[in-house]
């Protein structure tokens, strides 16, 4: 059973709530796993798009299935997007901490030059 994204809800998707909540290292497998979540929606995304455009094209009268059809891509997308933002979230919070050792790097060296 997959992990709940304690971290990313917590923070309300913000990535520098997220820093400032929990100071550790992201695992690159934390990173591949966020893209595998997004990638493996999307083929279910095709099938939806699919679906409603042929709905559309073979029924057009059908407005209770083309409605259903469209409510149905809407709740996939949703889910895509989530995991896009988590995906986002992750990547840029790897950022930020591979950042804030850059900085405290400079740091270092302006304090030890005397500048």
């Amino acid at each position: 059973m997959p992990r709940e994204a304690k971290l990313f809800a917590s923070s309300s998707g913000s990535v520098v709530r997220g820093y400032l909540k929990f100071r550790a290292n992201i695992t690159p497998r934390w990173i591949r796993n966020a893209r595998t979540s997004r990638k493996r929606v999307e083929p279910e995304i095709v099938r939806s798009l699919r679906m409603l455009g042929d709905l559309k094209k073979n029924r057009p009268r059908a407005r209770s299935a083309i409605e259903h059809a469209g409510k149905a891509l809407r709740a996939v997308l949703n889910r895509w997007e989530i995991a896009y933002s988590k995906e986002n979230f992750i990547a840029a919070y790897v950022f930020f901490w591979s950042c804030s050792g850059m900085v405290l790097r400079i740091y270092r060296w302006t304090a030890a030059a005397g500048v």
